[in-house]
């Protein structure tokens, strides 16, 4: 992927994200995530990244799993799901 996206940045519009398989957060599944996004990078990428899954695990727990993955590839700052409210 990483690879395709240099190849391709002149055309690269939107970049949605999600692991496989399963579309599930990233790092729950087979995809290196820490290459596509130095690519993005690379290619100097200012524009939104979305991230469209369902966690790995249900309810609360699998919640926060979700939004640390966000945050390792530092696509999340500071994000409460308000679990246990």
């Amino acid at each position: 992927m990483a690879a395709a996206i240099l190849a391709h940045a002149d055309v690269l519009a939107g970049v949605q994200i999600a692991d496989m398989p399963g579309r599930v957060e990233p790092g729950a599944g087979a995809i290196a995530f820490a290459p596509v996004m130095a690519a993005l990078a690379r290619i100097g990428r200012k524009g939104l990244v979305e991230a469209e899954f369902n966690p790995a695990r249900a309810g609360c727990e699998g919640e926060q799993e979700a939004l640390a993955a966000l945050r390792r590839l530092s696509l999340l700052s500071s994000v409460d799901p308000g679990c246990g409210r």
